[in-house]
């Protein structure tokens, strides 16, 4: 016996087409600009230029930065569990 497919409402479509846009405005789209600028050298005004992995590969020589990037989850860790007490 062959199964005829639901037919989805229209309530449907109102209630998860503007949160979908909404998402995709705030958070897919800032996202998507965040990695970009990642590989330039953009100060927040002015011309950017493409640098690459030239930031990365700063980011991860720095001495301090990778000090912190070691720490940062010990301090997510802590923060979680003070925050479930």
């Amino acid at each position: 016996m062959k199964q005829g497919r639901k037919k989805i409402s229209l309530t449907f479509y109102l209630m998860t087409v503007p949160m979908a846009i909404l998402f995709f405005i705030f958070h897919t789209i800032p996202f998507l600009r965040g990695v970009f600028y990642s590989f330039t050298d953009w100060k927040g005004f002015g011309n950017w230029h493409f640098v690459g992995l030239r930031n990365y590969g700063y980011m991860f020589s720095n001495a301090d930065i990778s000090a912190v990037l070691m720490v940062l989850p010990l301090n997510s860790l802590f923060l979680r569990q003070s925050l479930s007490m």
